[in-house]
């Protein structure tokens, strides 16, 4: 009988264990995969609202540079392209025509930091130059950085939680099973005891 409790108990605790251990792999990889996606949708979101930014004011200056262009407006031409190179984020912007009338730079190309958005000019169809935005991307990483470190912050926590949810589970367990031997061997020790008694009358 003692034979068979420990065997119980040792069959109980190892069917526990593989228990929570596929547990332990599911829920890590729902985790996992639900963090990632967090992460992936968050930064997509932060890159988008550069491009977003880089569409608006490309929208302006390929139309009013494929005016100015078509209609020998190179004061103009200049004159919105200080503009736009003095606005905050913009380190690079590039005009130039077809025929290398109009060659308007303002920053470094080379710059760090930095991502370039190109354009063609058209006039009536034809295209006529190109201009070239390039837009300050420091605070977009520092964005992608916070992203990131959230993301580890919450793998870890959710990896903590569920470590201390299953680590509570078993405990759980093996302490119901040692409770049982434990009355077990009470009762039998009674038992052995009763008849002990009984022989010795």
């Amino acid at each position: 009988r003692v034979v068979r409790m420990i065997t119980s108990i040792k069959t109980s605790g190892a069917s526990t264990m593989r228990f929570a251990f596929y547990l332990m792999l599911i829920l890590l990889l729902v985790i996992g995969t639900t963090n990632y996606w967090l992460y992936q949708a968050s930064t997509q979101q932060i890159e988008s609202s550069l491009d977003q930014v880089a569409e608006s004011k490309l929208g302006g200056l390929v139309s009013l540079s494929g005016y100015y262009i078509s209609h020998f407006e190179n004061q103009l031409l200049a004159k919105m392209g200080k503009d736009i190179g003095a606005q905050e984020g913009v380190k690079y912007l590039s005009i130039q025509s077809g025929d290398g009338g109009v060659d308007f730079h303002s920053g470094k190309i080379d710059s760090s930091h930095m991502r370039i958005y190109s354009r063609d000019i058209l006039s009536e169809g034809t295209v006529v130059g190109q201009v070239k935005l390039g837009l300050d991307t420091v605070q977009m990483e520092v964005e992608l950085t916070q992203a990131g470190k959230m993301a580890a912050g919450l793998a870890t926590l959710s990896i903590l939680v569920l470590g201390g949810v299953l680590f509570f589970i078993f405990r759980t367990q093996v302490d119901a099973a040692m409770a049982r031997a434990k009355r077990e061997q009470e009762l039998l020790r009674e038992e052995q005891d009763f008849f002990t008694a009984v022989m010795n009358t």
